[in-house]
């Protein structure tokens, strides 16, 4: 990086592989012969303060799930998602049983 804020943007890229390492995100396997591997890529954003100063550094690793072939990479996909209604009664009813 060539940025005069460099040093904001490394320690925030560090601490993101720290927070991989710490809640057990990935394990480290070799690679299988005849096998690609996804590649991924560092996005970075700058939290502002409400005086719209720079609050916070935020950088995210994250895949190239697009690179993958499904059939080939992948068998099935899972998203789990909860609708606003089904939200709203498990909170209705936490609330009244404390």
């Amino acid at each position: 990086m060539s940025r005069s804020d460099r040093a904001q943007w490394r320690a925030a890229c560090a601490e993101e592989m720290e927070q991989f390492v710490h809640q057990n995100i990935f394990d480290m396997v070799p690679k299988p012969e005849g096998c690609k591997v996804v590649g991924c890529k560092w996005v970075f954003k700058t939290k502002l303060g409400p005086n719209g100063q720079v609050k916070h550094y935020k950088a995210c690793l994250v895949a190239k799930g697009f690179s993958q072939v499904e059939g080939i990479d992948f068998n099935e996909t899972y998203s789990p998602v909860v609708g606003h209604f089904t939200a709203w009664t498990l909170l209705a009813l936490a609330c009244t049983n404390g």
